[in-house]
């Protein structure tokens, strides 16, 4: 009788852990399609807390650094003024279609860019403004703002590093600039500051090395960013450049035909 209890008890429990077993696995199962349910809707830029009700994706789940950079380089062109003309406005609108991403996602992007951006643009406008005006420690002032609002414009850092080239701040306009050929590898102007700079602090060949550069970049403009004749100007008169005279390397470059064929 005491076997025969032991065995009843021994049964019962296995049914219950069978039961358990059998319950158990659908309960699994059904667990591991919410996950890759869950993983795929996102691979697809969407989130299951959407479906729940929840918030939206934030902007670096669904745009790449890439897509958000475009999104940048167009909203400083728009902003390069301080007014949206019917072009820039169209440039706007073609965004999504531009990089493929829903226009709700892009036009929330836009918005989150665009305070920074705007104000970055501002700034550089005053830099350039005192720059004109020969203020170059209110112009490094205004362009550091604008490099601190908007880091990714290679332009403004061209800009910072021209004015803390004419304060005579040879080390740090050298760094802005190779700061802006990172972000930007084509701008001539930032070759051409660049060598400039390294004149300035006695680096002839690579001094020569970033005109040569920047004057190839140049000729390759469609259309010329100014007229030819004024960086040739430039390029023959600008102090920074006197003690590459007698270098034959800045020599060469000089007698060879600058812009004799251009766009």
């Amino acid at each position: 009788m005491r076997l025969f209890r032991q065995l009843l008890s021994r049964s019962t429990s296995d049914r219950s852990a069978n039961l358990a077993t059998v319950l158990g696995l659908p309960i699994a199962i059904m667990g591991l399609l919410v996950t890759v349910s869950a993983f795929l809707l996102d691979l697809s830029g969407f989130s299951i807390r959407e479906l729940l009700g929840g918030p939206p994706p934030a902007i670096g789940e669904v745009l790449s650094p890439q897509q958000t950079q475009a999104i940048a380089q167009i909203l400083r062109a728009v902003l390069e003024d301080g007014e949206v003309t019917p072009d820039e406005q169209a440039k706007l609108d073609s965004i999504p279609e531009l990089l493929g991403v829903p226009s709700e996602i892009a036009e929330k992007d836009i918005l989150e860019q665009q305070p920074d951006l705007k104000a970055a643009a501002t700034h550089g406008r005053r830099g350039s403004q005192h720059a004109r005006n020969g203020e170059f420690k209110a112009a490094r002032i205004e362009f550091q703002k604008a490099t601190q609002l908007d880091p990714g414009n290679a332009q403004t850092w061209v800009s910072l590093g021209g004015a803390y080239q004419e304060l005579g701040e040879l080390e740090a306009s050298e760094k802005a600039l190779l700061h802006s050929i990172r972000l930007e590898p084509d701008l001539w102007a930032a070759h051409f500051n660049l060598g400039l700079t390294r004149a300035a602090q006695g680096q002839a060949e690579e001094a020569v090395e970033d005109l040569g550069r920047a004057l190839e970049l140049f000729s390759a403009s469609n259309p010329y960013p100014m007229p030819p004749a004024y960086l040739e100007q430039e390029l023959r008169s600008a102090p920074a450049l006197e003690q590459l005279l007698g270098n034959p390397s800045f020599a060469a470059l000089l007698a060879r035909p600058l812009f004799e064929e251009g766009p």
